[in-house]
């Protein structure tokens, strides 16, 4: 699986930890456009067709 953006930029970035100290991270992104492509496999392990959806956020379409 993958995923393309189109105008990304980083928007945030921070570090939380909870009271067990255990930290987590979170990164927060800007984009225009994104798209996401999957090839599936099947009993075999053989490739199938990719599968891709998207959707554009400038135009309020998919892609």
């Amino acid at each position: 699986m993958s995923y393309t953006l189109d105008d990304c930029f980083i928007r945030g970035y921070s570090v939380k930890i909870n009271d067990q100290e255990e930290s987590q991270e979170v990164l927060s992104l800007r984009f225009s456009k994104i798209l996401l492509s999957y090839i599936g496999r099947d009993a075999t392990n053989k490739s199938g067709a990719p599968i891709r959806v998207g959707y554009d956020l400038s135009t309020a379409k998919p892609v």
